[in-house]
């Protein structure tokens, strides 16, 4: 009991913690924009320090006591110019990408754009946000893994309601048949489960969570169309 009391407390911690920290590194990473640099450099800094937050934020929560992280095949995540696609069973999942990867770009809800914690980030390391039009947005994306970025994408477009029926969109088929690029797949697990969507921050499990993160050889796709 006493334990799930503390780790009630210290997820709201965790929370107030994120969205300071975002802010901060927001306010942080505007000094970048009168900087003599290119918009290249200046996106490979902004992503940098994401990153370096991202695992600082993973590495107090698990001092807290509210997670354990278990990653296979880490390597794989240094991929250049894929597709990297992967489930969202939990709202911490794009943060533990984010501090495992060498400098990707995101597709990110449109939201975020309208968020005073996350704007200034988000614009700054030229994540693609999800507003655009369909054809118009699988062409952006295309251009990022054409240059040699590798483009996280979640493909079932929210957090994951029902994990036994994951309902997938075909953006991210789209993108990798135009890009003609490889798939790389990322199979995250959480068990017990916590984080998910419409449950309520203060709803933690019985015990702690551990999420586990099994990077999969990639897949061309072209292969797979050749096979139809």
């Amino acid at each position: 009991m006493l334990s799930r009391l503390w780790r009630i407390v210290a997820t709201g911690l965790g929370f107030v913690v994120f969205a300071i920290g975002a802010f901060a590194l927001g306010a942080a990473l505007l000094l970048l924009l009168p900087l003599p640099f290119g918009p290249l450099r200046k996106r490979r800094s902004a992503r940098a320090a994401i990153r370096a937050a991202a695992w600082l934020y993973l590495q107090l929560l698990c001092a807290l006591g509210l997670l354990r992280i278990h990653i296979r095949n880490r390597e794989g995540l240094r991929c250049q110019g894929e597709l990297v696609v992967a489930n969202h069973p939990s709202l911490l999942d794009a943060v533990l990408l984010l501090s495992l990867m060498p400098g990707p770009c995101f597709l990110v809800k449109a939201p975020l754009l309208r968020n005073p914690f996350t704007a200034a980030v988000v614009r700054l390391a030229g994540y693609i946000p999800n507003s655009g039009e369909g054809k118009a947005l699988v062409l952006e994306a295309a251009k990022v893994i054409a240059r040699g970025e590798s483009l996280v994408i979640f493909p079932e477009g929210t957090r994951t309601e029902d994990p036994s029926r994951l309902q997938l969109r075909r953006g991210a088929a789209n993108i990798a048949l135009t890009a003609r690029c490889p798939i790389r797949p990322v199979r995250i697990r959480v068990v017990p489960m916590t984080l998910r969507k419409h449950e309520p921050w203060y709803a933690v499990p019985d015990s702690q969570p551990r999420f586990s993160l099994e990077v999969l050889d990639p897949i061309n796709p072209a292969e797979l169309v050749d096979a139809q």
